[in-house]
């Protein structure tokens, strides 16, 4: 059986029969108007002040050139990717409460096939044929204290995810790992001022690129368990207003250091570059309801400060606009078009390359970030104009499909692999996704991407196979 088409059947026989198993906890009718408790409730919640819960991810992905045949890398890989996540809280009083989550993520490669020295990959990291047992980490560790001394401020401290707007700039604090963490060791702070109805957040950030800085985790493992390239501290100062009617208006300004850690030097792998430097980045940020039908936001920033021994001077820009037909399907269309600026190959002392900051996750594609053109790191956006065209629909209440077409084009001729690109077409990538809920314990999608690169690798080694990349990904969801 071909990989795709064992992902396909994957998916199907674990989802009916997991679906089976679990069917006793289904979701009630719609008539229903509240949920029923079942054996799971009580287990959740053994007492008024404890709570328990666990959940199973299992994916399994299927890549196709997406490394552009560069030395080294497979031109076809397939892995089986099974995260899991057990967390608790308890609350000590009526304002102030501890929670804690512990993570761990395996993987087993089934392609490539294993070299004569028994292993895969260039670096020799990952055994065929078994599962690689990962490192048991605490990605959520904190002390939640609302209405502080009578008012309405609540702080949030510790190891915590933190997610501000639409994640463009603040979601992901951990981003060589994938998407088994995203936390931040950090103190957030929100205070909810119901008079002028506006949010404001402050929040401190340190974080590691090592894993056990702060907490050390269980069963570490090899070098690709580094959460970052460099170590970082922040503050984020983020204001969310609601006076408008149908309309959210948000303010941040954004202060971020980098410190560049060598993480990878005992493995013999090569090294990705780090980020040394002082980031300043104000932004702001709008959604509104036009009418019933039309929804639009839009947000931009600029970035300023020193990266690398150089001047920063960058920016970005990211909208959407969205039409609900409101019909029984829930069609939907929406357009969409962001601007990141690139690094102007002819000002030696500047670098206008926007840095993500801590929006490195896959924002726009899955595919994408293993393509080693995009940035100097993955998921390290920048150089580029996408427009969007999408389209989203339900055909029944527990499904949900989605498809979208990309068009990328260079603004800057940003050298790659020491060469100079060549045309302003990056490429034109297609996504679908078919995602299903079976009740509220089990759920699954399946996704596909192609992308098709365009006249800007031309000029590029001829290492580069500039053929269409193919990423697909099966995934069953389970939440206790």
């Amino acid at each position: 059986m071909k990989p795709n088409q064992r992902i396909v059947a994957l998916w199907a026989v674990a989802l009916l029969q997991l679906g089976a198993t679990l069917s006793i906890t289904a979701a009630p009718a719609a008539s229903t108007p509240a949920p029923a408790k079942d054996w799971t409730d009580e287990i959740r919640q053994p007492s008024p002040d404890v709570t328990l819960g666990a959940d199973l991810r299992i994916r399994d992905e299927y890549l196709s050139n997406t490394s552009m045949g560069m030395a080294g890398s497979a031109s076809l890989t397939n892995q089986i990717r099974i995260r899991s996540r057990f967390w608790t809280g308890v609350k000590l009083c009526d304002t102030v409460s501890l929670n804690g989550r512990l993570t761990s993520e395996m993987r087993q490669f089934t392609h490539p096939p294993k070299g004569a020295d028994g292993k895969i990959g260039a670096s020799g990291g990952y055994r065929i044929g078994r599962f690689d047992y990962d490192e048991i980490i605490a990605d959520s560790l904190t002390v939640k204290w609302t209405k502080m001394f009578g008012e309405p401020l609540t702080l949030t401290a510790g190891r915590q995810d933190i997610i501000l707007g639409n994640g463009w700039i603040v979601c992901d604090g951990t981003p060589r790992d994938g998407s088994r963490t995203l936390f931040f060791d950090a103190a957030r702070f929100n205070w909810d001022h119901a008079a002028s109805k506006t949010v404001f957040d402050l929040v401190l950030m340190n974080n590691s690129a090592a894993p056990d800085r702060f907490i050390a985790p269980l069963e570490a493992r090899d070098f690709r368990q580094y959460l970052s390239e460099q170590n970082e501290q922040g503050v984020v100062l983020y204001a969310t207003n609601k006076s408008i009617a149908k309309t959210q208006l948000d303010g941040y300004f954004v202060y971020k250091h980098d410190q560049p850690v060598y993480a990878f030097a005992s493995t013999g792998a090569a090294r990705f570059p780090t980020s040394a430097g002082e980031i300043y980045a104000p932004g702001a940020r709008i959604v509104t309801d036009i009418n019933a039908n039309w929804r639009a936001r839009a947000e931009a920033a600029v970035e300023f400060g020193h990266k690398n021994s150089q001047d920063l001077r960058a920016y970005g820009f990211n909208s959407q606009l969205l039409y609900s037909l409101k019909d029984d399907l829930n069609n939907r269309l929406r357009l969409g078009y962001e601007c990141l600026s690139g690094d102007d190959a002819g000002t030696a002392r500047k670098n206008e390359r926007w840095d993500p900051l801590w929006g490195r996750w896959p924002q726009v594609s899955e595919l994408l970030i293993y393509n080693p053109t995009v940035g100097p790191r993955p998921f390290e956006w920048g150089n580029f104009q996408r427009i969007n065209i999408g389209y989203s629909a339900s055909p029944c209440k527990k499904a949900e499909f989605s498809m979208d077409y990309n068009a990328f084009f260079a603004l800057e001729k940003e050298p790659v692999r020491g060469t100079l690109t060549s045309g302003n077409q990056r490429g034109q990538l297609f996504s679908a996704m078919v995602e299903y809920t079976y009740n509220r314990h089990v759920r699954g999608h399946l996704r596909a991407e192609y992308f098709w690169p365009g006249d800007y690798y031309d000029r590029l080694p001829a290492i580069l196979d500039r053929g269409v990349q193919t990423f697909l990904r099966a995934e069953i969801y389970l939440t206790f």
